[in-house]
């Protein structure tokens, strides 16, 4: 039990290291660059994402479970409008 703990937490922390949050696509750039993920405001505009994945090979992989972060009124990374919530973006390696 204390070595599940263990590992639960060392998995945890070392997840949270990868993760960085962006509100530029100029910070995306250099965080993807340096194999993070990103959490940025996000429009939820199916056009956005097509755009973050031919200029940076990247996907929209999600919200927090259960209750997605809602932005406070963050503009979208890739187009400028008002942000719906904060997702991650990352590549799939």
């Amino acid at each position: 039990r204390e070595l599940d703990s263990y590992l639960k937490e060392r998995a945890l922390n070392y997840f949270k290291e990868k993760i960085v949050r962006v509100y530029e696509l100029k910070e995306l750039e250099k965080a993807i660059k340096e194999q993070k993920c990103v959490k940025a405001p996000f429009c939820m505009n199916e056009e956005c994402a097509r755009k973050l994945k031919e200029k940076y090979s990247v996907e929209v992989r999600g919200t927090d479970y259960p209750e997605s972060e809602r932005t406070n009124r963050e503009k979208c990374v890739v187009c400028g409008e008002e942000a719906r919530f904060w997702v991650y973006i990352g590549k799939s390696y």
